[in-house]
């Protein structure tokens, strides 16, 4: 579920005015036998630029303080940085130099706020009383149905801006999933009826016309859409989510963030996840992709993990979509700079098809790129030599262990 992180800054509205995205190979298996089946279409892919675009979520995996070179660095490999107020003024400058299409979004939670605001932008429970986050009891959830609290965003969207010489805005926590589990103190009413996931979403979706109207037309990104399974549910859709904003975060991509490192997704829920990606595009916006290995594991399996969650993107991206990865929460996990995200595989010949039990395949112009969600190994013929993300050589016939992924680049 797409929740606010462990963060307290992340659960603070207040804050954000003051959170990149082992396959096993051996010769001599024949190539899976089954059929193509057919995936929906994607939009046509980006007309210039690397098809692999990255975004950095800077305020949920940051360090405190970044030199000029370093903001340059960052700013080379990044499509897009969300990051707090003013963390990265003073080289703004520098990092547009440094990658002139760059954006930097300044960070904003939509959905709570502290201490100070009139009692009429809080919500109440069925008691009147206000709720907060069980986590951090002196943070609120706030009256998402009123338009006072849509305007005070739209406003504090524009202060963070202008002070921080930003592009645009990133509004946390617009998806219901505060509604499920233990998440809030109590549930919130609007007229004695409790709130339900769709007035959630429409009240969210609010926020963000407002504050697009507020900053003028800016940028305004935002997370919420959960997963795959969130996004096609048919009580909990995040779907209504996507026309408002310039690009949506699935936080919850491929996995969620302190499952065990062997726990993956159905092929179902997989699948649902590349499906998203494509129905959003469809739509005109972005997704900015959010995988975090946030459990114990080790290199090997952090780099399994890294090539599994790129090899989806990669399954569904039309080029304008944007990948972030993060391998652990240490400071600068955020930074992208694993050799995985430099890869130019191209742009894709077609869509992603299914070649075999649980085996997915997209070809690209200089690769081509396979992901098993199945729980069996399976074959796989190559139609040409290529070159491993690890830098194995293969060609011919090669087997894909269950649960792995493997980009093969020509």
């Amino acid at each position: 579920m797409s929740f606010p992180s462990s963060s307290p800054r992340r659960a603070l509205a207040l804050v954000a005015s003051g959170a990149t995205c082992v396959g096993l190979l051996a010769a001599g298996l024949p190539s899976a036998s089954a059929a193509p089946e057919p995936a929906p279409q994607a939009a046509s892919s980006a007309a210039t630029g690397k098809f692999l675009k990255l975004w950095s979520a800077e305020w949920m995996a940051g360090q405190k303080s970044f030199t000029t070179a370093q903001a340059q660095d960052l700013a080379r490999r990044m499509s897009v940085i969300v990051a707090m107020r003013g963390k990265f003024t003073k080289d703004i400058a520098a990092m547009k130099a440094a990658n002139p299409s760059l954006k930097v979004l300044a960070y904003r939670n939509a959905s709570f706020g502290g201490q100070g605001y009139a009692d009429s932008l809080y919500a109440k429970n069925k008691s009147g009383q206000k709720i907060y986050a069980r986590k951090w009891p002196t943070t609120f959830l706030m009256n998402l149905s009123s338009p006072a609290w849509a305007a005070e965003v739209g406003k504090s969207c524009v202060e963070l801006i202008n002070v921080s010489k930003y592009d645009g805005c990133f509004l946390d926590v617009l998806g219901s999933g505060p509604l499920m589990g233990n998440y809030l103190s109590s549930m919130p009413v609007t007229n004695g009826k409790q709130w339900t996931h769709p007035q959630w979403i429409g009240w969210a979706d609010d926020i963000t016309v407002a504050a697009k109207k507020a900053t003028g037309g800016k940028t305004v990104m935002g997370n919420g859409l959960g997963n795959g399974r969130r996004y096609f549910s048919t009580t909990m859709s995040s779907k209504g989510l996507v026309a408002g904003n310039d690009g949506m975060e699935p936080e919850l991509f491929v996995r969620e963030a302190h499952s065990p490192v062997g726990a993956y997704y159905s092929e179902t829920n997989w699948k649902q996840d590349v499906d998203m990606m494509i129905d959003v595009q469809n739509k005109g916006s972005r997704v900015l992709s959010m995988t975090k290995l946030w459990t114990n594991a080790s290199e090997t399996q952090k780099n399994a993990w890294h090539k599994y969650a790129l090899a989806t993107f990669l399954m569904g991206s039309n080029g304008n979509s944007y990948f972030c990865f993060l391998r652990d929460k240490n400071a600068g996990a955020s930074w992208g700079a694993h050799p995985f995200n430099q890869i130019d595989i191209g742009t894709p010949t077609g869509s992603y098809t299914k070649i075999g039990t649980g085996m997915y395949a997209r070809n690209f112009t200089k690769g081509k790129v396979v992901v098993n969600v199945g729980k069996s190994s399976s074959g796989l013929r190559l139609t040409q030599g290529a070159r491993t993300l690890d830098g194995a050589r293969v060609s011919g016939s090669v087997t894909v262990a269950a649960h792995s992924a493997e980009i093969f680049q020509y």
